[in-house]
């Protein structure tokens, strides 16, 4: 438990359910002076340690309404409660929308005067300001999570967002998977063991960048590579192809056998990729050898080939890391438009090895 100082006259106090690791809360309290709104901390504070004491799970306290705070203010409370546990990566998304689109239109207003009508003015203005549907969708979900911490802090009713309609997506144009040609071809064009073992893990194993470079060598056992996902909160187990478990066990041997907490992908001095060194492969080195294509994309080469082996839709969904609808929303021409099952070990290697003997012949 905490009592930490917002602004003159509002504090803020923290605790979890029960120990480390449970579930956590807040509450704003406020007063007319800076010492006023700290004796009321203070006493929601005693009060708090007492009911905990006592065995209780404590997941809510009553206090005084709060005084209203505008969205740029509770900005910096919803990032104590909630904010600061997203991924990196995801923290550094939110904050790009936040500085663009909802901090210079809605920040300086009051949380009460945020209405579902204000809501659905500022998502056609931002419209109008060239914000497509996939923008959009993720502007009201950053401004969704900020005032859903405001219900609960008691600073609003409901969050106005829940009432203003979402844009549809609509996919412009069907996945096309790359072969695994077109994947040998973009290895045979990294010359690092990072660079083309990162390609191997979206390619041959599914897993999204973040999902990649978090991946410890621990994290490898009995063929099969166990994904903590940040993005969706879950842990899912992928089964490796005999030709990756050849690599990876090739590469480990390469690094002088690290130990299990060390990153698969790793920097020369064993140190894992930091998002800035991610950002530099793609702009420096995935740019020219992968023109017009992202990195993630090579997701789709391998529900490409698990679709071809001939798994079904819940499979490929579990070890891709979707839900069964998501998968099929994205990959069902896939389903439909296969003929005859392949085996995807071998395809890839038909793929890496044809390649390797062509460019001996090349250099011969």
């Amino acid at each position: 438990m905490s009592v930490r100082r917002v602004r003159r006259g509002v504090y803020q106090v923290r605790w979890r359910e029960a120990g480390r690791g449970s579930a956590a809360h807040s509450v704003m309290v406020h007063g007319a002076t800076d010492a006023e709104a700290r004796r009321k901390a203070d006493t929601v504070d005693a009060e708090l340690r007492n009911r905990k004491a006592a065995g209780e799970r404590v997941v809510s306290i009553a206090v005084d309404r709060p005084e209203p705070l505008t969205l740029s203010e509770f900005l910096v409370v919803w990032h104590e409660a909630h904010g600061k546990e997203l991924a990196g990566s995801t923290q550094v998304s939110y904050a790009g929308v936040w500085d663009k689109w909802i901090g210079p239109r809605l920040g300086h207003m009051l949380l009460d005067d945020i209405t579902p009508g204000q809501v659905a003015r500022f998502r056609a203005e931002i419209e109008k300001n060239g914000a497509g549907a996939p923008t959009v969708l993720r502007v009201l979900a950053v401004l969704g999570s900020v005032l859903s911490e405001a219900v609960r802090q008691g600073q609003i009713a409901t969050s106005p967002t829940r009432a203003v309609s979402r844009p549809r997506q609509r996919r412009t144009r069907a996945v096309r998977p790359p072969t695994p040609e077109r994947v040998e071809m973009i290895r045979a064009g990294l010359e690092s063991d990072a660079d083309r073992t990162l390609v191997t893990l979206l390619a041959y194993v599914g897993l999204r960048p973040q999902e990649a470079l978090a991946a410890v060598w621990s994290d490898i056992t009995g063929g099969k590579l166990v994904v903590d996902a940040s993005k969706t909160g879950r842990t899912r187990v992928v089964p490796l192809l005999p030709v990756v478990r050849q690599e990876l066990a090739a590469l480990q041997l390469r690094q002088g056998r690290p130990g299990p907490a060390a990153p698969i992908i790793a920097t020369s001095t064993g140190e894992p990729w930091s998002d800035s060194r991610f950002r530099s492969f793609r702009r420096h080195r995935w740019s020219k050898v992968a023109p017009g294509m992202r990195p993630y994309d090579l997701r789709h080469a391998y529900v490409s080939l698990m679709i071809q082996a001939g798994h079904t839709v819940v499979e490929v969904a579990k070890w891709a890391g979707h839900s069964p609808q998501v998968c099929l929303g994205t990959y069902a021409h896939l389903f439909d438009t296969v003929t005859e099952r392949i085996d995807p070990d071998q395809a890839i290697r038909a793929a890496r090895y044809r390649k390797d003997a062509g460019q001996e012949r090349a250099a011969g």
